[in-house]
């Protein structure tokens, strides 16, 4: 009890008293001396320093307690702040990588778009030239439809560019894509284009208009990096 501090300071006390009472009712037995008996008084004083004793030791673990529940507090409030604050950095980074692939998607669209602008105003061009054969402007005016159609579809593309891409297959000829393709080639001097083909080519099925956007960004790097 002495080592363990005055909270144990009133258990000592009864102790004490109730061993002081136990010699004098010893010596009391014996007619050494003489007067009431004094056990009951010496239990009581012990056992109301071991109820003190443990209503103090109550106390100092209440506050204990106390303390370790303000400081899970003040944890609780530092780590909901942290919390806080990675929620707003990530969204920070969403935004961010939202915006760069926005840019990216921006930059692919522009340049699928090229493609067809430029096919058009070949087709344009080339139907303000006088004398031109009715079979000729016929062609020319269907590539306009095909063309216009196709830029619909890549603005329908933009729009939906959170969704998978749909195939729409059907019978296609490789050469037609190939020649409507090295129509990006006409109006570069220096660029010199010749279609090869070592036996007819039959139709497959495939995605016409995908499988031209492989041929012509092919021809548009070509050309860019000449």
């Amino acid at each position: 009890a002495y080592t363990r501090g005055a909270r144990e300071g009133l258990s000592l006390v009864g102790a004490t008293l109730l061993g002081t009472v136990a010699l004098y009712d010893a010596l009391r037995a014996l007619g050494r001396v003489h007067g009431p008996p004094l056990a009951p008084y010496g239990y009581t004083a012990f056992v109301q320093g071991v109820m003190m004793t443990l209503l103090s030791r109550f106390g100092s673990l209440r506050r204990q307690l106390e303390r370790r529940a303000a400081e899970l507090n003040d944890r609780g409030r530092a780590l909901a702040r942290a919390n806080e604050e990675l929620r707003a950095t990530q969204d920070e980074l969403v935004r961010k990588e939202q915006l760069a692939a926005v840019g990216e998607l921006a930059a692919v669209i522009a340049h699928e778009v090229r493609n067809p602008l430029a096919i058009i105003a070949n087709a344009v061009a080339t139907l303000r030239r006088p004398q031109i054969p009715v079979s000729d402007r016929d062609t020319l005016l269907q590539i306009l439809d095909e063309e216009t159609l196709r830029l619909n579809r890549l603005v329908g593309d933009l729009l939906r560019y959170a969704r998978p891409v749909t195939v729409q297959r059907q019978l296609i000829s490789l050469r037609e894509i190939a020649e409507r393709a090295l129509v990006l080639t006409q109006g570069h001097e220096q660029v010199s284009a010749e279609l090869i083909e070592a036996a007819p080519a039959e139709k497959i099925w495939g995605d016409g208009n995908l499988l031209r956007q492989v041929v012509e960004n092919l021809i548009t790097n070509a050309l860019q990096a000449k």
